[in-house]
């Protein structure tokens, strides 16, 4: 926790480590080092993810990196890029939701249409 605290400090990227790691234990059991490549490749992915969104969301962290780009993609699709880029921006719990919904398929793409 140390390790990632240094990297990620609250007040300049705005991600609580401590928040984080108690809303996702499973966190706990990564070394740092993998940790932070993978809030590097959710940044690649949606950029719009800063610090206090993952601290909102931190079980983005632990879905698959191809997952969350998919469901990105479909929610740019349903909503439009503008809209798609504020909701995960301001509400990154959709984005979540979205992958989750993307990677157990219990419900098809239409349900981001509309």
């Amino acid at each position: 926790m140390r390790a990632l605290a240094k990297v990620f400090d609250t007040e300049t990227s705005g991600l609580d480590v401590p928040r984080v790691l108690t809303k996702e234990p499973e966190l706990l059991l990564w070394e740092a080092n993998d940790v932070v490549r993978r809030v590097v490749e959710l940044k690649r992915i949606a950029p719009e993810l800063g610090g206090r969104a993952l601290t909102q969301a931190p079980g983005l962290l632990l879905c698959d990196p191809e997952d969350v780009a998919a469901a990105r993609q479909e929610m740019e699709f349903a909503r439009g890029t503008e809209e798609a880029r504020e909701m995960i921006s301001v509400a990154p719990l959709e984005l979540l939701k979205a992958v989750e919904m993307f990677s157990s398929d219990e419900v098809g793409a239409e349900a981001w249409r509309g």
